[in-house]
């Protein structure tokens, strides 16, 4: 073989490029199945989307007033930041006796867990989970790297997993409401939020992209009224 197909093809095969896990890795490990959303899985993503949009806001809206103050001082204050995050990921794991990194992470394998094992989860260990990586989050977000997207996913799915033993809901239903209205919440693109959450849900898209499609849109109109809201509050008070 020539030389410069040789090293093309070393191209083509460095990892990183094109060596990447194809999109059937994002679905969770769900049990498998079909299910068809009924009017209690319809209704109930109304409240758990504005549950998750409002929990969204107060992350982004934290996020905000820690950016300027660590932008003032980044030197000594972002590694501030850095060990409050660490305090909140100790906390879970203190109280909970669950590991630390659920916190820390971005949340792929602790979104994992929760939807492949829910009854290991207890609803104060769900509920800690909510509170300490939803500020970590929103410290992160601030002053430190990384995405505003997985995370959120995390925390969606934590919260309808929570929300699961309402009357009628059930997992599926709850982790679709949740994770739909939290991504789209978090990103400014619904459509590519909602197409996300549907990969996540792999064999039960079809069949919960109803329950996806009205939490997305609860979430995303919640959010707009949410900051029209706040826009023409500061206007009228300047």
């Amino acid at each position: 073989m020539p030389d410069g197909r040789r090293y093309r093809r070393r191209r083509l095969h460095r990892p990183g490029r094109l060596d990447r896990p194809p999109i059937s890795h994002l679905t969770l490990p769900l049990a498998p199945g079909t299910i068809r959303p009924d009017p209690a899985d319809l209704l109930w993503s109304v409240p758990i989307a504005l549950v998750a949009a409002l929990g969204v806001r107060w992350v982004r809206g934290l996020a905000r007033t820690v950016a300027p103050y660590v932008a003032a001082r980044p030197l000594t204050r972002t590694p501030l930041i850095a060990l409050a995050v660490a305090a909140c990921a100790c906390a879970y794991a203190l109280l909970t006796g669950r590991d630390p990194i659920d916190v820390a992470s971005s949340g792929q394998q602790t979104l994992a867990a929760v939807a492949s094992a829910p009854q290991n989860w207890s609803e104060a260990a769900l509920v800690l989970l909510l509170l300490t990586k939803g500020l970590g989050y929103a410290l992160s977000l601030g002053s430190l790297r990384g995405g505003p997207v997985f995370p959120a996913v995390c925390l969606g799915g934590v919260l309808g997993a929570l929300a699961a033993p309402l009357p009628g809901l059930g997992l599926i239903g709850g982790l679709a409401a949740g994770m739909a209205a939290a991504t789209v919440a978090a990103l400014p693109a619904p459509v590519s939020a909602t197409v996300l959450v549907l990969l996540l849900l792999g064999g039960y898209a079809v069949g919960m992209a109803p329950v996806v499609l009205i939490a997305a849109v609860v979430a995303f109109v919640a959010e707009h009224i949410f900051t029209d809201g706040l826009n023409r509050d500061r206007t009228s008070a300047g």
